[in-house]
């Protein structure tokens, strides 16, 4: 776990950037392998008839008093110790630690599938890897210009590349910058999910009440003439003013 812990850590900002500039799709199987999602429920249809099951029976559990924990088996003082400093744990011991009683793990274990891939076969994981040294660079142009020294390699580096400079290209260079500031800040280990949400709203609030989010409006999935022809237009002063006081 604390290894897969230091992947993601490490490459935290690459996929940031991935996901919040690069409009990347996370699939439920890597939202769960990277930890941001527990269970992964593969429905029928529409997904609608599993998913409202799901949420009727969670609804519909007894009180909690009425809930159990699984009995941990008896074990010696010696090998407590052993499975304690290797972490080495049973089931019963995951299902108490995880969701405190046990038809809340009953329930979860029969109507969703548990992913166990490695955090290293993900595909999210494995392509911010390949593309760590660009998705870092210390300036969203870094970035862009990277992505375009990449782009015409016959390989799937180049082709990422590719993808995600259409990618950006079909963007509004203004809030592709303010997205960026907000991830920066975001970044820092001051920060709080509070914080981070309250700065995310004024920021977003004020690209709404904006030219390009007008024009994107207006016209739909055609290609809409931004304010800024690239990142490279847009001005320190522009993005500070979204941010109102928190700059």
């Amino acid at each position: 776990v604390d290894d897969d812990d230091d992947v993601l850590s490490d490459l935290s900002l690459a996929m940031g950037r991935m996901v919040s500039l690069g409009g990347y799709e996370m699939s439920g199987t890597e939202m769960v392998g990277v930890g941001m999602g527990t269970h992964l429920v593969y429905p029928p249809g529409d997904g609608d008839e599993m998913v409202n099951l799901l949420e009727y029976e969670l609804g519909n559990l007894t009180s909690f008093e009425s809930q159990v924990f699984l009995e941990r088996p008896r074990v010696t003082q010696a090998e407590a110790t052993y499975r304690k400093q290797n972490a080495i744990w049973d089931d019963d011991d995951l299902v108490n630690q995880k969701y405190k009683n046990q038809t809340v793990h009953e329930l979860l274990r029969d109507m969703t599938d548990g992913v166990s891939s490695k955090v290293g076969e993900v595909d999210i994981v494995t392509i911010a890897a390949m593309l760590k040294d660009t998705l870092e660079r210390e300036s969203l142009e870094g970035v862009i210009e990277g992505f375009k020294e990449l782009q015409d390699n016959d390989n799937r580096l180049g082709r990422l590349a590719k993808d995600f400079l259409t990618k950006f290209e079909e963007r509004s260079p203004l809030a592709l910058a303010a997205v960026d500031k907000l991830l920066m800040k975001a970044n820092d280990n001051s920060e709080s999910l509070e914080s981070c949400a309250a700065r995310e709203k004024t920021v977003l609030m004020n690209l709404i009440k904006g030219k390009d989010y007008k024009n994107w409006v207006a016209n739909g999935l055609e290609k809409v003439e931004w304010t800024h022809q690239s990142i490279n237009e847009v001005s320190s002063d522009e993005i500070d003013e979204l941010f109102g006081d928190d700059i």
